[in-house]
């Protein structure tokens, strides 16, 4: 994701090839998303979804639309775990056995007591292991980029011309 932050708003509805997933459709319902990013890497983005609508599948669907699918989602990330150019990224992510997808906050109304009921989660175990192997990874590879960097050709002063 290029932008910090921004919003997706395209309907939902039944994929017309494959009737058991879900897909952005002409003829589907209204969705809209809002998203921001929390944190970057190579890549792919740490983000934060905030659904406005509660449609099937809605935060897999539209991340997909926009070509940007949840890590290790079978169904709607089109092999793009499998296709990470970074060897040891690939290798930690393909360890994830479920998508990288968490309810930290949900908030609704109670049915009888109309109580407005707000409840969150701490990321599980194994997501919070991931981020903190990746963070080790991007951290290392950015060390050897930089240790590959002539920085002697970065402050010599140029020849100077001979007369």
């Amino acid at each position: 994701l290029q932008e910090d932050h921004g919003t997706i708003d395209a309907p939902i509805g039944r994929d017309p090839r494959h009737r058991v997933k879900m897909a952005v459709t002409e003829s589907g319902r209204h969705a809209l998303s809002l998203y921001r990013v929390i944190e970057r890497f190579a890549e792919f983005t740490l983000v934060e979804i905030a659904i406005k609508t509660g449609r099937t599948h809605q935060i897999r669907v539209h991340l997909a639309h926009i070509n940007h699918p949840i890590i290790a989602d079978d169904t709607y990330d089109r092999g793009r775990s499998n296709q990470i150019a970074n060897v040891r990224q690939r290798a930690a992510l393909n360890r994830l056995k479920r998508p990288f997808l968490h309810a930290f906050s949900l908030q609704f109304d109670h049915p009888v007591t109309l109580e407005r009921i707000s409840l969150t989660a701490p990321l599980p175990a194994d997501l919070e292991e991931l981020l903190t192997q990746l963070r080790s990874l991007q951290a290392a590879d950015a060390a050897k980029s930089d240790r590959n960097v002539n920085h002697d050709s970065m402050t010599r002063e140029p020849p100077k011309e001979s007369v």
